[in-house]
């Protein structure tokens, strides 16, 4: 009894870890003039009440899932476990995809999330029927690269800062689920970040 009891202490302490991730905040100079500032702050993987190897951020539970799927494959794994890939609405929820990834995939390879345009080219819609509010395009993206990405779908992890890019549906990648919660309310505006 007791070498289980420690492995699965252990186990859960393991899956506790720490990554730096950097936060935009506006500072207004006395001139009116507004200037980025980077914070770095500290995100903490925790379960929260999500079942065993999801984790929780705002409310909603994550799970990071190495099996090489394909979009439409990684979407119905997801509703199985009564979820959908994921949908991402800000630039926070996007730093804790990114930490995510990171920590289960150390050579940090391109990841599924919810976004394509399968129903309709160049009109991209997340699979949980939420509103596209949020984008993190890589420069030039989505470019239907060849011609050939007429049914495409998103991924993460493109370069350093994880940004995204339209691939082909039918390749496949890790992926991550996250539970279905309802769509955030916000504001009416599309943020388009370029950096």
């Amino acid at each position: 009894l007791f070498p289980i009891v420690k492995v699965v202490l252990f186990l859960s302490l393991s899956l506790s870890v720490f990554h730096p991730v950097f936060t935009q905040q506006l500072d207004i100079n006395s001139r009116g003039a507004s200037n980025q500032v980077l914070i770095r702050t500290f995100l903490k993987l925790q379960r929260g009440g999500c079942p065993m190897f999801w984790y929780r951020f705002n409310g909603r539970c994550y799970k990071y899932v190495a099996t090489r799927l394909t979009w439409a494959d990684a979407e119905l794994y997801c509703v199985s476990q009564r979820a959908n890939l994921v949908s991402i609405h800000s630039l926070e929820e996007q730093e804790f995809v990114k930490t995510l990834i990171k920590n289960f995939d150390h050579a940090e390879g391109p990841t599924l999330i919810g976004l394509s345009d399968i129903h309709k080219e160049g009109r991209w819609m997340w699979s949980d029927g939420c509103a596209v509010d949020f984008v993190f395009w890589n420069a030039g993206e989505p470019n239907n690269y060849g011609g050939h990405e007429h049914c495409d779908c998103g991924h993460n992890n493109t370069g350093k800062e994880f940004k995204w890019n339209d691939i082909q549906c039918h390749q496949t990648m890790p992926f991550i689920c996250a539970s279905r919660t309802g769509c955030p309310l916000k504001i009416r505006r599309l943020c388009h970040i370029h950096l």
